[in-house]
């Protein structure tokens, strides 16, 4: 069986350790974000393509399927 080892910070070094953490992750947001942004461009464009793809199959049900739409009324 195996233990986990959990590790117990004194105040200083709990210090130290949040403030390299954050002076990392403010060095690479400048590598973040324009990935971020090029995500996001993504994530419109697919939201974009399926209202696209929706509207193109209302249309084809519509314009080429039209006969098929009517209903005999008795």
């Amino acid at each position: 069986m195996k233990r986990r080892i959990r590790y117990v910070y004194t105040d200083a070094e709990w210090t130290r350790k949040t403030r390299i953490t954050t002076a990392i992750n403010y060095a690479l947001m400048p590598i973040h974000l324009p990935l971020y942004t090029i995500y996001l461009i993504g994530l419109g464009a697919d939201i974009l393509m399926k209202a696209i793809g929706t509207l193109v199959d209302k249309a084809v049900e519509s314009i080429v399927f039209r006969k098929n739409r009517r209903e005999k009324r008795a």
